[in-house]
């Protein structure tokens, strides 16, 4: 009996081991992909993409420039003469129209000045007239006569002159415009240098700003801006180019602009900062792509069109760029098929599964 039992117990210890060894790999072989099918690898899944049928669209070239408000007239009122104030005639800040008088100055001892000189002209006058008849009777010389003739002129002339001094007494508003604050009171001193107050016209308001040199040419009086203000992008404001800088800059470069803009109410403020968007080419006839389609080549730039359903390579040329589209100028035309998502599931011959249509195929 031991003899029969040992060779058993060999056996079943070998096939233990085999089973051991043999099982797991029996377990995986079922699970491995492709192994019940037969033949060569699957076939190749459709890119999923998103089309494009491209159209003519017109496009702008703009730049977008910092710039400022300046009032369209602004003086600040001084005397030309040195005085006593006698009166002030505006409110600050109020409205004001051209010629409307604003201050006048004492000038009593100008006029008693004045006063002298015309009755030294009335004596003047006689004198003149007495000299002409000794003249004429030949009872003085001619010199004579052209000394009184001399002092009567004069006497005129200094007339002229003192009346003139006098005006200056009195400032009027040069131009109507709204007045800022005042620095003076009634009753003060003044001179010359003494500030008054500002006068400012803001309506119509201008604008000033600065572009490339290279742009110079393309802008000219009655070109049209557009503009917000510094802080407040919500509201746009429409100007028109009235005036350029002769010259190019040297040290910046730039073209110093002037553009003018209604101001109903005064509600734009000379002294803001503003955004100023400026359009330099249009083009109505573009073709434009979105910039996410555009896929970058060591010499230059592709896109894929659909061609029979298959994706195919096309070289192109760019031009102008927007926020969201590119101008191609060689390699597309209207209404080719362009790829505009889903390029990085896309080679050269790829089979299409289309997932939208921006434009109807015809």
């Amino acid at each position: 009996m031991k003899k029969i039992w040992k060779p058993l117990l060999y056996i079943v210890i070998v096939l233990g081991v085999l089973f051991a060894v043999l099982y797991p790999r029996l377990k995986e072989e079922p699970s491995k992909p492709g192994a019940a099918a037969k033949g060569g690898p699957p076939p190749a899944q459709k890119a999923p993409v998103t089309v494009l049928v491209l159209k003519s669209s017109s496009i702008s070239n703009t730049i977008d420039v910092i710039g400022s408000l300046i009032p369209n007239e602004q003086v600040t009122l001084q005397p030309e003469i040195s005085g006593k104030i006698e009166g002030i005639y505006f409110e600050e800040g109020s409205l004001v129209q051209k010629g409307q008088r604003l201050l006048s100055l004492q000038v009593n001892d100008l006029n008693a000045q004045l006063q002298k000189l015309k009755y030294n002209l009335q004596l003047s006058n006689t004198n003149e007239s007495r000299q002409k008849q000794l003249l004429e009777r030949e009872a003085i010389s001619q010199q004579e006569y052209d000394q009184a003739v001399t002092s009567l002129q004069s006497l005129k002339a200094d007339i002229a002159n003192l009346n003139a001094t006098i005006a200056k007494g009195t400032i009027y508003a040069p131009f109507s415009g709204q007045i800022g604050l005042r620095y003076v009171s009634n009753g003060a001193f003044i001179t010359p240098q003494t500030k008054i107050a500002e006068l400012v016209e803001s309506n119509p308001i201008k604008l000033e700003f600065a572009i490339p040199g290279k742009y110079a040419n393309e802008v000219a009086v009655g070109s049209e801006v557009t503009f917000t203000l510094e802080g407040d992008r919500t509201q746009q404001y429409k100007a028109n180019v009235y005036a350029l800088q002769s010259s190019i800059d040297v040290n910046t470069r730039t073209l110093t602009v002037r553009a003018k803009a209604t101001n109903p109410g005064n509600k734009l403020k000379a002294g803001s900062f503003i955004n100023v968007q400026l359009t330099i080419k249009k083009n109505a006839g573009a073709i434009l792509v979105p910039t996410e389609s555009v896929v970058p080549t060591p010499t230059g730039h592709m896109v894929y069109v659909k061609k029979n359903n298959l994706a195919q390579p096309v070289n192109i040329t760019i031009g102008m760029r927007t926020a969201a589209d590119v101008q191609v100028f060689e390699g597309l035309e209207v209404g080719d098929t362009l790829i505009t998502t889903g390029t990085q599931f896309v080679k050269p011959g790829s089979e299409l599964k289309i997932l939208n249509v921006s434009v109807p195929i015809k």
